[in-house]
């Protein structure tokens, strides 16, 4: 995989702001999974039906953001009645990418790049631990959309 120019650095760093102790995902990202993932919300159904709403979450990571969501005393939102909705799915989009950017940033002490982050998204954190944390060793597939995501935000 290329390595990836200082300004996509730059932007991957500043995209995300701090809300007290938590960071957030900038729009601009957001808006790339999204498209990425659904082509905007046109194909709100994948994996077979286990990757679901514009974000194509799966219950896994939607429980994983409740749980989270819980901690913060927020409120949280059924899978099922919510994963479709695009105002809902968005947030917990984000917040899946919260709780990810802070598992990559603790593994890799640094910060993640836009690459890493999207590739613990689509593949799940389990998925790419196995990968260890490497985009080298990432399937075709997902670095391709690694690669569609950069330069979305680019």
């Amino acid at each position: 995989m290329k390595t990836y120019s200082f300004a996509l650095w730059f932007f991957l760093c500043h995209s995300f702001v701090v809300q007290g102790s938590t960071w957030s995902p900038h729009d601009r990202l957001l808006d790339a999974v999204c498209q990425i993932e659904s082509s905007g919300g046109r194909f709100t159904s994948g994996d077979r039906g286990l990757s679901l709403g514009h974000f194509q979450i799966q219950k896994s990571a939607w429980s994983d953001v409740v749980e989270w969501r819980r901690k913060q005393n927020l409120a949280v939102h059924n899978y099922r009645e919510n994963v479709f909705n695009p105002r809902i799915s968005r947030i917990y989009a984000s917040n899946y990418l919260t709780l990810l950017y802070a598992r990559l940033h603790q593994h890799y002490k640094r910060a993640p790049t836009a690459a890493e982050l999207y590739a613990a998204y689509n593949m799940g954190m389990t998925s790419f631990r196995k990968c260890n944390y490497d985009l080298n060793q990432v399937n075709p597939v997902t670095i391709a959309k690694c690669q569609q995501l950069v330069a979305l935000i680019e």
